[in-house]
């Protein structure tokens, strides 16, 4: 294209993106690399931290180099915690873009919120939008057993509610497929909309990307 793409990363900071530290460290990683290849490909770029219902632009637009690298010290510095509801992140976005370069969305997923609406509304604005959802290993095929009291850690109220269960082999066979129709509704999703210049990625962290 010969005029400059405007493009921005979209990155989830729930607290459950920041599950068992790596799956944290490799969505920075990856938002990092989109960055970069953006300002290398002569395009700016602006990093969005979504987090509750606020979607907080982290250091502006950066063009070149060396503003890459002043907003990779930025980037460091982003904490995991609380809820985030991605839907009224985005549509809080007071400037998304429209038809001027690619939207990056980097989140798990593991989300309440209507997720497919807010990509509705920026494929509506002629934005070119990359779905790339973070799932560490355990989360796709954990490898517990025993007894074990989960909670969880999202909860607004801040006490997280807490359930004990036994876990056996049917516990994990039905945690597996229940995983395996949430890949494939997503999966389905994005197939449905490709026309609209939407593409998906996934993987196990960075491994599989």
């Amino acid at each position: 294209d010969e005029k400059q793409g405007r493009n921005c990363v979209y990155l989830d900071t729930s607290a459950s993106m920041g599950f068992g530290g790596e799956k944290g460290f490799v969505s920075l990683r990856l938002a990092a690399a989109l960055g970069y290849l953006s300002v290398a490909n002569m395009d700016s770029v602006s990093f969005r931290l979504l987090s509750g219902k606020s979607c907080v632009d982290l250091c502006g637009r950066i063009s070149g180099r060396e503003a890459f690298l002043r907003a990779g010290n930025r980037l460091e510095e982003v904490q995991f915690s609380g809820e985030t509801d991605i839907s009224a992140c985005i549509r809080n976005d007071v400037n998304p873009g429209t038809d001027d370069g690619v939207t990056y969305i980097i989140s798990d997923l593991l989300t309440e919120s209507d997720w497919r609406g807010a990509i509705d509304l920026l494929l509506s604005r002629r934005r070119e939008v990359a779905l790339i959802q973070v799932l560490s290993p355990e989360e796709l095929n954990p490898t517990v057993s025993g007894r074990h009291t989960f909670c969880d850690a999202e909860e607004a109220s801040g006490r997280a509610s807490r359930v004990t269960l036994e876990v056996d082999r049917d516990v994990l066979r039905a945690y597996r497929e229940t995983a395996e129709r949430f890949l494939a509704e997503i999966r389905s999703f994005c197939a449905d909309a490709r026309p609209s210049s939407l593409r998906c990625c996934e993987g196990s962290l960075v491994a599989e990307l």
